[in-house]
């Protein structure tokens, strides 16, 4: 009985732990930071909405996050919290691919190879 009363605390302490992180991340990513931003994107701390993930990605991504630039693209490429479109895809990927995400350079280089949502191009599949 004392051990699963010890348990039931710690779980307590823990939840009450990450509310106030959420509620600290929440407050530092409407103040415009970043990587706030992009932690909420993620679901840390808060529950999975996609279309909320999107907004708080798009933010992140406008001041040059990288990783959420990324991210946007996934959304657009699964078409989760917004509609499925191709040329999003390729556009956020893009920006990410211009300031140094080499990790975002595969998935516009197979759609430009496979002609998927955008014209085939073999030169830009090589970029």
């Amino acid at each position: 009985m004392k051990h699963s009363a010890y348990v039931v605390l710690l779980v307590l302490c823990l939840s009450v732990a990450g509310y106030a992180q959420a509620g600290g991340l929440r407050k530092a990513a409407e103040q415009g930071d970043a990587k706030a931003e992009v932690k909420l994107g993620n679901g840390q701390g808060v529950a999975r909405d996609d279309a909320q993930a999107v907004s708080w990605f798009r933010k992140a991504a406008e001041q040059g996050n990288t990783v959420a630039q990324f991210s946007l693209g996934c959304m657009y490429w699964y078409g989760q919290g917004v509609d499925q479109d191709y040329a999003q895809t390729v556009s956020w990927y893009r920006h990410a691919v211009e300031q140094g995400n080499v990790g975002a350079q595969y998935i516009p280089g197979q759609m430009y190879m496979k002609s998927c949502g955008v014209a085939r191009n073999n030169a830009h599949a090589v970029q």
